[in-house]
């Protein structure tokens, strides 16, 4: 009999992806004031309201995107075949994905913080 990867994996993947969901709604309606403890945090950032707003409701935008996309990936390949049956491959499928949206986010999110 072959051991599947445990239902709870795959729904820690997924509130992960709805964590950063969760998270980036307030950032992008631009509920969140400047501070050191949410957002993107930077000098920059921090010392102008404006750039403030700008930089995290964008960021946010893509976070919102990485959420929605981690969590329908993670629920997805929980039911494919070959990571089903691995634990390890499905856990770094998923952080590698996870990884790599996120980085992807960060380049963006600073490349536009440049512009402001």
């Amino acid at each position: 009999m072959v051991e599947s990867v445990p239902v709870g994996f795959m729904l820690f993947f997924v509130c992960t992806g709805l964590l950063l969901v969760g998270l980036s709604i307030p950032l992008l309606l631009r509920r969140i004031k400047p501070n050191y403890w949410y957002g993107l945090r930077v000098r920059k950032t921090l010392s102008d309201e404006h750039i403030w707003y700008e930089s995290n409701a964008y960021m946010a935008k893509w976070l919102l995107f990485l959420g929605g996309l981690h969590t329908v990936v993670s629920f997805v390949l929980y039911f494919v075949p070959n990571l089903r049956t691995n634990l390890n491959a499905y856990a770094a499928t998923c952080g590698i994905i996870f990884m790599l949206a996120f980085l992807l986010v960060i380049i963006l999110s600073f490349r536009y913080l440049r512009t402001l």
